[in-house]
C-alpha cells in the first residue's frame, strides 16, 4: 500500500487535509488517502495537517453519493480501540468526541437521502471501561478498567432508516450484514415432534406437553398458530418473537379416539417470515384400556379368559404372549394384576372403566 502502487491503479492519492479538500468529488471515482506511515495522531494531541475521520466522512460521501444505484460505506473509529488498549481514558474520550461527529455528519447527510440505512456499532469492546462516578461537567469521570485487551461484553447497536425497526434486543454479530440484505424473521420450533400415549377414554390434563417458537432471524416475527386434527388443540393461536423463546402448550381430546396410532400437526405461520410456515408433529398412540385384550372395549368374560391363561403367580416369569397381562407393572402375572382386573371389568356391552385409563 504505497502511493505509487495506488496511482498505477488508478486512484487518485491524498496524503492530507489539504490535498484531500482539493479533489473534485464531482468527477473523482476512485480516491486513496494515505496520511502518513502508521495511525493518524489521537484527536487529544492533534492531528496536524491530517483529516479528521468527520472530514474524510464528508469526502467519501460525497464521492459515493454520485452513484444512482447507491453504495455502502464503512467508516471506523479505530483510535478508540487503541487508547483502550492503553486503558488512556482522556484519549479513549477525545477520540469517541470525533466519532460521534462523524456519525453527526453522515445523519446530516441522510436526512436528503431518506433510503438512506444507517448502523452504528462497534466489532467488539475493549479494557472492560466502567465508569463508577460522574464528577460534573468539565471533568473527567471516575472510571475503571478491567483488561488491556478485548472483552466479550456486548456491544450496542443502533440504526436509523430503512430496516432500522429490525435492530432490537440481542442481535448476533453475524445478524448486522442481514440488516442490509433483505432482513426477514425465521420460525424457528423445538423440538420438531413429541410421541404421545394415552389409554383408551382417558382424556390428558391440558398445559402438559409443549414446544417453544422462535425468531432465529431478524426483524419481528408475527406468528398464527393452528392445528388440523379435533383432537389436538394448541394455545396461544398467536404470538410475537424478537428472538425470545415462546411456549405453545397443547391439549389433547381422545375421548372419541379409538385405540390405534394417530398424527397431528401444529403449523406456526408468518407470511413475512424467510420460510412462511413450521411444523409441529403429535404422534398419539391411544392404547387400550387394561384388561381389555381384545381391544372390544368391554373388560369383560372373554378378556378373564386369557388373564386365566396367563396367570402364573408371584414367582413365575411372564409366560409368552403375556406381557400385556401384567397389568400393574410388577415383572409378574400374578394376582394384583387379577384385583386391577376386576376393579376395571365392566362387563359386555359396557363402557371401559375411565378410572382404569390411569
Amino acid at each position: 500500500m504505497t502511493p505509487s502502487a495506488a496511482s498505477a491503479a488508478g486512484y487518485t492519492v491524498v496524503t492530507d487535509r489539504a490535498s484531500m479538500q482539493a479533489v473534485d468529488t464531482n468527477t473523482v471515482s476512485m480516491l486513496c488517502g494515505q496520511f502518513g506511515t502508521a495511525a493518524i495522531p489521537y484527536e487529544y494531541d492533534g492531528v496536524g495537517l491530517l483529516p479528521h475521520l468527520s472530514e474524510m466522512a464528508a469526502t467519501a460521501l460525497d464521492i459515493l453519493d454520485n452513484d444512482p444505484d447507491g453504495f455502502f460505506l464503512m467508516i471506523e473509529g479505530a483510535r478508540i480501540d487503541h487508547a483502550s488498549h492503553s486503558n488512556d481514558l482522556v484519549r479513549t474520550i477525545f477520540e469517541t468526541i470525533e466519532f460521534s461527529d462523524t456519525a453527526q455528519v453522515v445523519l446530516d447527510w441522510a436526512a436528503t437521502h431518506p433510503d438512506t440505512l444507517i448502523i452504528v456499532t462497534a466489532d467488539h469492546e475493549t479494557g472492560g471501561l466502567q465508569v463508577v462516578q460522574n464528577n460534573g461537567q468539565g471533568n473527567l469521570p471516575t472510571v475503571t478498567w478491567s483488561s488491556g485487551g478485548h472483552t466479550a461484553t456486548n456491544v450496542q447497536i443502533f440504526a436509523t432508516g430503512p430496516n432500522a425497526d429490525c435492530v432490537f434486543g440481542t442481535l448476533d454479530n453475524t445478524q448486522v450484514f442481514a440488516l442490509g440484505n433483505n432482513p426477514m424473521p425465521a420460525i424457528a420450533i423445538s423440538p420438531a415432534s413429541i410421541d404421545k400415549s394415552v389409554r383408551w377414554t382417558h382424556n390428558p390434563p391440558p398445559n402438559v406437553d409443549s414446544f417453544t417458537v422462535r425468531n432465529s432471524g431478524l426483524c419481528r416475527l408475527d406468528y398464527g398458530v393452528s392445528t388440523d386434527t379435533f383432537w389436538l388443540t394448541a394455545e396461544p393461536v398467536s404470538g410475537t418473537s424478537s428472538g425470545e423463546a415462546d411456549t405453545i402448550w397443547l391439549s389433547y381430546d381422545t375421548t372419541t379416539l379409538e385405540p390405534g396410532s394417530y398424527a397431528g400437526h401444529v403449523t406456526v405461520t408468518d407470511p413475512n417470515a424467510a420460510v412462511p410456515t413450521r411444523q409441529f408433529t403429535v404422534n398419539l398412540t391411544v392404547k387400550s384400556v387394561p384388561g381389555d385384550f381384545d381391544s372390544d372395549k368391554d373388560v369383560d368374560q372373554d378378556d378373564y379368559a386369557k388373564l386365566q391363561i396367563c396367570y402364573a403367580g408371584s414367582l413365575a416369569a411372564i409366560p409368552p404372549g403375556c406381557a400385556d397381562a401384567d397389568l400393574n407393572g410388577n415383572g409378574h402375572v400374578d394376582v394384583g394384576d387379577l384385583n386391577t382386573f376386576l376393579q376395571c371389568a365392566t362387563g359386555a356391552e359396557i363402557a371401559a372403566n375411565p378410572l382404569c385409563a390411569d
